[in-house]
């Protein structure tokens, strides 16, 4: 419930023990009207309004009051409840988040998904992840959910590129979640969309080694009050997509490195299958090898744990010949186990 928007309560809606309270002085009709102050349940503002002609003893202004003190404790105890719920179903996506980024082999999609699931639930207008390049002082949002409708908003991929004094000004601010207005932002950033001024922006840094590495951003136009609680939730599953993510990008550059080495290759995993090769190992073999076990390629040899480095006996397409062998144990994001890298 936004401020200004009042909750009107009903004589239904009331405990027994104020609605008998409200029969003893005779009120049959009444408008009591609960309106949140900034944003949240927690902290209401309570009216009380009785229709009908009758004057008003001090006992019974004070029976009145009694009962609007009461349906105040009613009110604080559901929002109470409903915030303990709320913090529950955080948690719960963030868990249930976590775990789909990690056993995914899709991390840009299921990104998008968490993306989306933190969007909806802080009912936001936009949720961006963005990469942090000291280097080149860039920041980019690689990732970008926005609710349905949004006109003008931040682009996917969008870079901006920050001058050597504004960088240091923001970095400042980069060491612990914070909420922040448009209005505030620096110009580069108050100006990358029509809308990024009326907005209230929810800032997540994922810290490595004392600076900021990437940025979980949420856009709301609500002034709400986000909690401890909810600033850790969001640090926590910021972290897990920066990690896998961060994990995902060396997969893809070791992948690009191992296919096109000069040198023999072999991913195998711990049980001898081989998981992949590259086009110079298959030249060596003379035909495709995933699938195959070691012991095809180096006989005697069932899984890499038993391979030695050093002179190893190889079977190649032409003959049996002995090379020289290395190894090395890598984590793929698409391996549930580690694979050995076999360099021939």
């Amino acid at each position: 419930m936004q401020e200004g928007s009042p909750l009107r309560v009903r004589r239904d809606d009331l405990p027994r023990r104020t609605v008998r309270e409200l029969d003893a002085l005779g009120i049959a009709e009444f408008s009591m009207i609960a309106t949140p102050r900034r944003g949240t349940e927690a902290d209401l503002a309570l009216t009380l309004s009785v229709f009908g002609d009758h004057e008003w003893s001090a006992d019974e202004m004070a029976a009145l009051r009694h009962v609007a003190g009461q349906f105040r404790q009613f009110l604080d105890a559901a929002a109470s409840r409903r915030e303990i719920e709320r913090r529950l179903a955080l948690d719960g996506l963030v868990t249930s988040a976590s775990a789909r980024l990690v056993e995914s082999q899709d991390p840009d999609r299921e990104t998008l998904h968490a993306m989306q699931l933190v969007g909806e639930f802080f009912d936001a207008v936009t949720v961006a992840w963005t990469d942090v390049d000291h280097d080149t002082r860039r920041l980019t949002a690689s990732h970008l959910w926005q609710a349905a409708g949004v006109v003008g908003g931040v682009d996917a991929s969008q870079v901006i590129t920050l001058e050597p004094e504004t960088w240091d000004e923001v970095l400042t601010t980069l060491s612990e979640p914070f909420v922040i207005d448009g209005h505030s932002l620096v110009a580069e950033l108050r100006n990358t969309s029509p809308n990024t001024e009326r907005l209230i922006n929810v800032v997540v840094p994922v810290m490595v080694r004392t600076r900021a590495e990437a940025l979980l951003v949420i856009q709301t136009d609500a002034d709400l009050r986000w909690s401890e609680k909810e600033m850790s939730a969001l640090t926590s599953l910021a972290t897990v997509v920066h990690e896998v993510l961060d994990r995902d990008r060396a997969d893809r550059l070791f992948s690009t490195t191992f296919r096109s080495a000069p040198t023999g290759q072999l991913l195998v995993a711990a049980t001898g299958r081989v998981v992949a090769a590259n086009e110079s190992f298959e030249a060596l073999v003379g035909g495709p090898c995933v699938g195959r076990p070691l012991g095809d390629f180096f006989p005697d040899t069932a899984t890499p744990s038993a391979l030695v480095a050093g002179e190893t006996r190889f079977e190649g397409r032409d003959a049996a010949r002995w090379v020289r062998v290395r190894t090395a144990e890598v984590r793929l994001v698409h391996e549930v186990e580690p694979v050995t890298v076999v360099h021939v």
